[in-house]
């Protein structure tokens, strides 16, 4: 039968080998003097394990618990929800101030850039340009988008007219050359009279078309210059 002097020294053995096995275990883990982590819990509701080394008015400094001698972190209150001390008490961080940070494409100013223009980190067109300037519903702009259309307008009819006058300039000339200096000519049947009358019409044309063209190259800068004076306006009211 073992006495008691046998079990009081068969406990003690036991109770100083088990605190040996646990301090092993949390030297193996820390690889220094024990110590229990602080946790900082992130607004995405990421947590992390950490050595907090300073807290001050804006940021905390640590480094990560299982890394102590790994470098030094910087985070900024402001993306921190919570931290849980290694005492277990708890300091919130939701009132700090979040930065404000300008949202994507919130510069709704419309910049030139050539014959298109910049807005919200895209090139769009010029009918792009009045279509959202038109969105303001603003009287006096309504006017300057109502004269760019109309001076597009324009711009369209000379444009195909010049075309299409230069086109008959041409026709002319060619069926009614002479077959004395171009055999290979269109014979029409008209005299030689008649040939050289159509021909110099067709010339006259031709100086017509081009002077039409020259017209729809005025109206296009003209029309560009309102386009411009559409743009500024509206930068100007939406700055206001």
């Amino acid at each position: 039968m073992i006495s008691k002097s046998h079990l009081a020294f068969l406990l003690g053995l036991f109770l100083r080998l088990s605190a040996s096995a646990q301090t092993d275990t949390v030297r193996k883990y820390n690889g220094s003097v024990p110590k229990i982590a602080d946790t900082i819990v992130k607004r995405n509701g990421e947590k992390t394990a950490v050595e907090l080394l300073e807290v001050n008015t804006e940021n905390l400094v640590y480094k990560r618990f299982d890394y102590r001698s790994g470098p030094i972190f910087t985070i900024s209150k402001t993306d921190i929800a919570y931290i849980i001390y290694g005492n277990g008490k708890r300091e919130s961080f939701e009132l700090s101030a979040k930065p404000l940070e300008p949202a994507a494409g919130s510069d709704l100013t419309i910049m030139p850039d050539g014959w298109r223009y910049f807005y919200r980190n895209h090139y769009i067109t010029e009918p792009d340009m009045l279509d959202v300037a038109s969105q303001l519903h603003n009287k006096n702009l309504d006017l300057l988008i109502d004269k760019v259309e109309k001076r597009r307008v324009w711009h369209t009819v000379t444009l195909l007219s010049g075309i299409f006058i230069i086109g008959d300039g041409l026709y002319l000339i060619a069926t009614n050359r002479s077959v004395r200096y171009h055999p290979g000519g269109i014979v029409t049947g008209n005299t030689p009279a008649q040939q050289h009358v159509n021909r110099n019409i067709g010339r006259i044309l031709i100086l017509g078309g081009l002077a039409t063209e020259g017209v729809t190259i005025h109206l296009r800068f003209n029309r560009r210059k309102y386009s411009h004076l559409v743009m500024d306006a509206y930068n100007k009211d939406i700055r206001r």
